[in-house]
């Protein structure tokens, strides 16, 4: 059927009958005659629709079945590709006989994997890729091609791409918005349905169901079908010597028009706040846009048929649903309940029972949180609050004054968590207050050197003389009896703990 001149149909002959196309009025009466100037075996389907130029219709030709009414297999068939003439709807103004089509390219098709016989030539208008169907009894094998950037006379590999339960099918016909799909034989013909995003392939593998064609012995040789173009039914004509009538089948709905149906709803969840969300739903029909609501509120951004919703929080907590529109009306999905619920705090990691901090440094202690913020956070030391609201507790340039234990309550709506109890201990490195002072004794005298430090943890002391270390010289006094000529020299002491280290002035010991 012409979508180019409503009201033509294009047919031709068949097997070796002389190689006319014609093109007929819907009312049954011959339009014009064309000769394509074409040596070919058997032709036994033709189909219509895209091609290399945007918005050209072309006319594809299939020398696809057994030469010369032998029904013998071949290993490649031959497919014409001629741009769709514009025909007049009166015979006076049309081209009667030996008129020859112009731009007529010729292309050979090989199958991958044997030789079969084939009366059946479909073309998808959504990716202007042809179809091979063969002739077999119980099944009908289903080869692809696009020829969209094939040259004139090139061979092209055909893909195997499906195989149906059909029997001995002589015709077949894609709806001219893609969404249906037919295959006919002399008795019966079958469609299937095509989703959106589908192809071709993946609508054969479903189920089809039955559609009428007259069959025999009313309609001998039933090999034709085609959609109409406006999607309002198909016809059927059969391959005949005399003049073949044209059967119309009404279609109970537009083809073009596939009813938009939820095939899957969205399932409700219970989560913790925080947590992702993903809601998902499908539709068949064609053409379809997707629009989520929540609460009945269209989402801004939502138009595919899965809602992804991320760290969701209580305000999310509601119904949604998906608004799906297409050729063949609307459908909404039934509604998907989110709860969310509010998780109470748990404290996941905290300080240790002992943490140690050097005087004048920063201190920071910090808890990990898991629940549903918001959370409040009350910082205490020894039992009585301080100023600080967040995880972490920061205590710049320490002093004792900060020394302490430490504890924080977490809380949200749904409860609240306590600490365990963190004491701070705050360290002072070591400071002189006594330094060793010089002395004068005789050979036999007595030598005393005392130093004083304070300092927290506990402090060490090492005495050294003349810069060597004195071997168990550790107390705060270093004391000499009975002194010797050799004890004579300089005297000092480095008091440390963990935190750092001082050393005294230095003590001059004179021996006279």
């Amino acid at each position: 059927m012409s979508s180019k001149t409503p009201g033509v149909i294009w047919t031709h002959n068949d097997d070796s009958d002389d190689p006319f196309l014609f093109a007929v009025h819907t009312n049954g009466s011959l339009l014009a005659r064309f000769y394509h100037f074409s040596s070919l075996n058997d032709v036994e389907d033709m189909a219509l629709g895209p091609g290399p130029s945007n918005g050209v219709s072309y006319l594809y030709l299939g020398d696809i079945g057994g030469k010369f009414s032998a029904n013998e297999v071949r290993s490649s068939v031959r497919v014409l590709r001629i741009p769709e003439p514009t025909v007049s709807l009166s015979w006076a103004s049309n081209p009667h006989l030996f008129d020859s089509f112009a731009n007529v390219q010729s292309f050979t098709l090989t199958y991958p994997d044997g030789s079969f016989d084939a009366e059946t030539l479909m073309l998808d208008p959504v990716t202007a890729d042809l179809f091979v169907g063969t002739k077999q009894n119980n099944s009908t094998r289903i080869y692809r091609v696009n020829l969209n950037s094939a040259t004139n006379n090139q061979t092209l590999l055909m893909t195997h791409v499906a195989t149906v339960s059909f029997d001995d099918a002589s015709g077949g016909a894609i709806s001219a918005n893609g969404g249906r799909i037919i295959l006919r034989n002399e008795d019966e013909a079958r469609m299937w349905i095509r989703c959106e995003g589908e192809t071709v392939a993946q609508a054969l593998a479903r189920g089809s169901f039955a559609i009428p064609v007259i069959g025999r012995p009313t309609e001998l040789n039933g090999e034709a079908i085609a959609f109409l173009p406006d999607g309002t039914g198909y016809i059927t004509i059969s391959d005949s010597t005399i003049q073949p009538p044209i059967y119309l089948f009404p279609a109970l709905c537009s083809l073009t028009a596939i009813g938009t149906e939820i095939t899957q709803n969205p399932q409700s969840v219970q989560v913790g706040a925080g947590t992702d969300v993903q809601f998902t739903a499908q539709a068949s029909g064609t053409n379809l846009t997707y629009q989520w609501r929540f609460n009945n509120a269209d989402i801004p951004g939502a138009n595919s048929p899965t809602l992804l919703l991320t760290n969701v929080q209580p305000s999310q907590t509601g119904a949604y649903t998906l608004f799906v529109s297409g050729d063949g009306g609307t459908a909404l999905s039934s509604a998907a309940t989110l709860g969310v619920t509010i998780l109470p705090p748990i404290i996941v990691a905290q300080p240790p029972p002992i943490s140690l901090a050097a005087m004048g440094r920063t201190a920071q202690l910090t808890v990990h949180v898991q629940g549903t913020p918001p959370f409040t956070f009350s910082w205490t030391l020894n039992k009585r609050p301080i100023i600080a609201t967040g995880p972490t507790l920061t205590l710049p340039n320490l002093q004792k004054a900060n020394a302490g234990k430490y504890r924080v309550v977490v809380s949200n709506s749904a409860g609240q968590a306590v600490s365990g109890e963190t004491q701070l201990k705050v360290l002072i490195a070591p400071a002189l207050f006594i330094n060793p002072l010089s002395q004068t004794t005789s050979v036999g005298g007595k030598v005393s050197l005392k130093a004083k430090a304070k300092g927290s943890p506990k402090i060490a002391y090492q005495w050294y003389f003349n810069n060597a270390p004195l071997a168990g010289a550790i107390k705060p006094q270093l004391v000499f009896k009975g002194v010797q000529p050799a004890q004579a020299g300089n005297y000092f002491v480095v008091v440390s703990n963990a935190v750092g280290i001082v050393t005294s002035s230095t003590a001059g010991v004179v021996i006279q």
